[in-house]
């Protein structure tokens, strides 16, 4: 049943919201699955898991659009049918079972359209909102409490402030103020920090005191202030997600045992520490809602909890390692970059094993069209030798055929439910032929039905008796007038249509979809292969769960899309266009120009000739050799490109990384190159240069052209008489210049 979800989630164009929803939630779920196993163990394990929890959550959606695509193929059984298990069986075959009443439903269901993905967006925008404008009101209202409050003077609390800071080993100041609007300590800020007491703080014993700035101190020293923004980000990003919430609600509750345990560990004895939690619990009357946003000492729904705790001998109260800190993390990267690389996409099924007794339709009568029905013989069984196996009998092959009188502008309904591959030609003829063959050890088996509709012809091809396997391997051969629409429904095999206009609409669990010379409007979705739109003018749409979308010399509106395959545009001179959400890049040649993006990823291309333009979210680049224009970015990556042509314009441009560009040593143009860099890189960059340049070097720190101050070192000349032109631009990386090796 979970598989069979997945197949019909894959052909929605939903489907990457879906597949990032289950992401997300597969990433809450293993974190409450571990604190479940860690329950008996130290708070602050479980505090770390929490957090790594959050932050897999947030890294997600952005690792996704970089990381390469991992396919994890699906079977695509029939919609009405109830797969328990599958098994790999021979490659092309289709397994398939019909409905109870009906082989295929009365109509299609309709695709949701991009207006119903942009209101999903709005919907999930303004919930964001509300919970950053929620989260913005709290911190506002802290900031006016701490300006409203005054410091604190008193000597003896000064000095209990300084033994704590020493015992928590706190090396940066923490403001002490006190405040006659809340009743209960609280912390929060992080460059500083602050703790905010009660007016009655100053009836308090010493060792009262002491106990409250330990346990504050260590929310400080945890940066726990820091680490419940993230909280509140992933709660805002993900308000419709119930574990974002419970996630953080835990990480609270951790937060605050932790922060018990250190304050124990330094010395408190717990039935002391247990007594002042319930003093102070007791002294707070009222909960502000503000208090959200800030960490307090009590809480009332947390304190009976936390009480046991505290008195509990048997409980571990270790702080967390260095090294458990590190190992969780590269773990955490492990599994997010997994996750986040994994895509389900629609496959064609080979087989399945089917469990139930479906109720099939009766066999029509047979039709008056009947021009061949002829079974292939079966090869006589080769008699078995001794110690040698014997040679099985070939596969059954049926044919039949088909044909029927058709006016221009009916339609050709196809409900394949044992699947198989169409080939579907316009010609001249006011008629619809027909010629199926079915094959496979099943194909006696499978029911082929022509007929006659008001509106056109009808075609049905399904199991007409039922067993436990069923294998089929099914082809069509069909002619329609060149006016005539399609609707396909089929539990796997290709599609391959040419010479006709009209509406082409339908689905097929897996297979090519190859149209040619054809026109009018097009909605067709296959589970996982490739698809090809040749020299035709299409409007609608095109999709795949698992491929590449190819467009060649298309005209009108047709867009197409790929779960996690490209999605390329050719014109009319054979330029392409390349698109990627997220994966790496990989092209052989490139021979009349393309205009190439990916989210994220390496790109690697060889010889290109016309212009280029390639960009990518993130990641190294190595093109060439170049004849032709080419302009290249990277959000951050390194760049190599090696140039024959002399006279070319080439823009290369990396947000962090080194550049090698070779020219020809005939090269004819003017060069401008420049390298930033920051005071994080700790080093000046430099520009190493086969050619002489005019040199020049900034000694000002730049904050007009990035969010980091930089300075720069910048390399210029002009080669022969100045007739092509090379930009070069990085941050925090070398440029290298030389000339192209004969």
């Amino acid at each position: 049943m979970i598989r069979s979800a997945l197949m019909e989630l894959v052909a929605s164009p939903h489907f990457a919201l879906v597949l990032l929803l289950a992401k997300i939630s597969i990433v809450f779920g293993v974190g409450f699955f571990l604190a479940h196993l860690l329950r008996h163990r130290s708070a602050a394990l479980r505090h770390f898991l929490w957090v790594t929890t959050l932050l897999g959550a947030l890294a997600v959606p952005l690792v996704t659009r970089v990381a390469p695509q991992l396919e994890w193929p699906i079977f695509s059984p029939p919609p009405a049918s109830t797969i328990s298990s599958v098994t790999p069986l021979a490659p092309n075959s289709v397994v398939s079972e019909q409905s109870m009443d009906n082989p295929l439903p009365a109509d299609f269901e309709s695709k949701p359209s991009a207006t119903s993905i942009l209101s999903v967006t709005h919907i999930w925008l303004a919930g964001a909102l509300l919970v950053a404008i929620w989260c913005a009101i709290g911190h506002l209202a802290l900031l006016r409490l701490s300006r409203r409050a005054r410091p604190m003077i008193d000597a003896a609390w000064l000095a209990v402030l300084e033994d704590a800071s020493r015992a928590a080993k706190l090396g940066r100041p923490v403001r002490l103020l006190v405040s006659p609007a809340i009743d209960s300590p609280m912390t929060w800020g992080f460059r500083r920090p602050l703790v905010l007491l009660p007016e009655a703080a100053s009836e308090w014993t010493l060792e009262r005191r002491r106990v409250v700035l330990l346990h504050e101190l260590a929310h400080v020293a945890r940066m726990d202030f820091m680490v419940q923004l993230v909280a509140s980000v992933t709660c805002a990003l993900y308000w419709f997600h119930p574990g974002a919430w419970s996630a953080a609600r835990r990480l609270r509750h951790e937060s605050e045992h932790a922060c018990d345990d250190r304050a124990i560990a330094s010395g408190t004895p717990a039935a002391d520490y247990a007594s002042h939690l319930l003093y102070l619990a007791l002294q707070s009357n009222a909960r502000h809602w503000h208090e959200a946003m800030a960490i307090g000492l009590t809480r009332p729904s947390t304190l009976e909890a936390r009480v046991r705790a505290v008195l509990d001998e048997g409980l571990t109260r270790r702080a967390l390692s260095p090294q458990v800190r590190v190992a969780g993390s590269v773990v955490l990267g492990a599994f997010v970059l997994l996750l986040s690389a994994l895509t389900p996409v629609r496959a064609a099924l080979n087989n399945a094993v089917l469990e139930g007794s479906p109720v099939y339709p009766e066999a029509s009568e047979p039709i008056s069209h009947v021009e061949v029905v002829a079974p292939v013989a079966e090869e006589a069984p080769v008699a078995p030798v001794e110690n040698v196996p014997p040679v099985p009998a070939a596969e059954d092959t049926k044919i039949v055929s088909r044909s029927f009188e058709a006016k221009p502008g009916e339609r050709l309904d196809l409900r394949l439910l044992a699947g198989g591959n169409v080939d579907i030609e316009g010609w001249d003829e006011s008629l619809v032929r027909v010629r199926s063959h079915i094959k496979g050890p099943d194909a006696d088996k499978i029911k082929v039905d022509v007929d006659r509709t008001p509106n056109g012809v009808q075609v049905n091809a399904y199991f007409a008796e039922h067993s436990r396997i069923e294998i089929s391997s099914n082809d069509f051969e069909i002619h329609v007038p060149r006016k005539f629409d399609l609707r396909l429904h089929s539990s796997g095999g290709g599609l391959r249509m040419s010479n006709v206009e009209g509406t082409f609409e339908g689905d097929t669990g897996g297979g090519e979809i190859v149209l040619e010379h054809v026109k009018g409007h097009a909605s067709l979705s296959t589970g996982g292969s490739d698809i090809r739109v040749i020299d035709s003018h299409l409007d609608g749409d095109v999709s795949t769960g698992g491929g590449t979308v190819d467009l060649i010399r298309v005209k009108g509106g047709l867009v197409g899309s790929s779960g996690s395959g490209p999605v390329m545009h050719h014109d009319s001179k054979q330029a392409a266009e390349l698109s990627k959400s997220g994966g790496g890049v990989t092209l052989d040649e490139i021979p009349r120009g393309a205009t190439i993006s990916t989210g994220g990823g390496d790109v690697e291309i060889g010889r290109t000739a016309g212009p280029v333009i390639v960009s990518t979210g993130g990641g190294d680049m190595e093109i060439g050799p170049v004849n032709g224009s080419l302009d290249a970015s990277t959000g951050a990556g390194d760049i190599q490109v090696r140039v024959e042509a002399s006279d070319e314009t080439i823009d290369l441009t990396s947000g962090s990384g080194k550049i090698t560009l070779e020219l020809p040593a005939s090269f004819d143009g003017r060069i401008d190159l420049e390298t930033g860099y920051t005071k994080s890189f700790g080093r000046a960059t430099k520009i190493d240069s086969e050619w002489k340049l005019i040199r020049e070097s900034t000694t000002d720190w730049d904050d007009q052209r990035g969010q980091t101050p930089r300075r720069y070192v910048r390399g210029h000349t002009v080669l022969g008489e100045g007739r092509g032109r090379v930009r070069v631009t990085t941050v925090n990386g070398d440029i290298v210049l030389r000339r192209t090796k004969q």
